[in-house]
């Protein structure tokens, strides 16, 4: 009976012990490719570090399953703005030193395991130093009623739900439209 007291003790000591990591960001080719269409001059987009309402959340509890952990130990503004880089990076746009500085900050961010409303939530503002846009973004995901297989499946689809997250401000028309107004600067200064 000591034995299956023990047992059931080291069972419920383990509850909720399991890590749901979320994969690094990668560019998504779908991105490349909007982005080999653009007029933006190469390196003359920057991409400040992002800020947040709530800075510096580096695992978030799903159900009672366990936490749902970014890689490196990053927070989701971190995540976000590397992210916007990656995608300007691989596309040749991105330079330490742009003409457009982009920076941004969360005001919200969070996520959903439930089926049927399972996925992430955010809530960015976009600025560029004198002008401002907001994405309220939400990407849903197909996940499962037991909470192991759900927090899994939300975790998975983090850097997906990242790719559309950059697509929507690489589109945005205020984005276009800072990066356009560069390019045409920078054609006048030839």
């Amino acid at each position: 009976m000591k034995k299956a007291i023990a047992a059931l003790g080291v069972l419920i000591s383990l509850a909720g012990c399991s890590s749901f990591p979320v994969g690094q960001y990668a560019p998504s080719e779908a991105n490349r490719a909007l982005l080999a269409t653009t007029t933006i001059k190469p390196g003359s987009v920057t991409v400040n570090d992002f800020t947040a309402t709530t800075p510096n959340i580096t695992s978030i509890k799903c159900r009672a399953a366990g936490q749902i952990t970014f890689p490196g130990g990053q927070s989701p503004e971190q995540y976000l703005a590397g992210a916007l880089r990656k995608e300007l990076t691989y596309a040749g746009l991105h330079a330490a030193n742009g003409a457009v500085r982009i920076s941004g900050n969360v005001n919200r961010f969070d996520f959903n395991s439930n089926v049927g409303a399972a996925g992430w939530d955010y809530d960015v503002t976009v600025s560029n130093g004198a002008d401002n846009f907001r994405i309220n973004f939400n990407y849903r995901v197909k996940t499962s009623w037991m909470a192991e297989r759900a927090c899994a499946a939300v975790a998975e689809q983090f850097v997906v739900a990242s790719q559309e997250f950059t697509k929507q401000v690489l589109t945005h028309p205020k984005f276009v439209s800072w990066t356009a107004a560069s390019a045409a600067q920078g054609a006048e200064t030839k």
